[in-house]
């Protein structure tokens, strides 16, 4: 053994890392836990500014067979049933939604 080493302080050593692994560990569950109550913000399916509702005549149209017009001030988004969409809200902005087999299901501003 080295000189100067002895067990009890080895001991003491890992007690006090251990305790403040804890330490930090705890808060961050704590949080973790309060970021899980968040109640998750529904997003806005209005259909007045986009146009959504102008065009309700293409749900159980193919996708594939609608021409929609091309106007830089309101985009167009479409979204199969897997696909990730973003949170953000864009009133301008048509969203075009489709089943597996490319089948317009709902139309909604966003």
């Amino acid at each position: 053994m080295p000189p100067g080493f002895s067990i009890r302080d080895h001991h003491d050593k890992k007690v006090r890392m251990r305790h403040s692994v804890y330490a930090i560990s705890l808060p961050g569950l704590f949080m973790l836990a309060l970021a899980a109550c968040e109640p998750v913000p529904t997003p806005i399916t209005d259909t007045g500014e986009c146009g959504a509702d102008e065009m309700g005549a293409l749900v159980g149209t193919p996708l594939a067979a609608v021409t929609l017009p091309a106007d830089p001030n309101r985009p167009i988004r479409t979204l199969g049933p897997n696909d990730i969409m973003t949170m953000d809200f864009n009133p301008t902005r048509l969203n075009i939604f489709t089943d597996e087999n490319g089948i317009i299901t709902r139309l909604s501003c966003g």
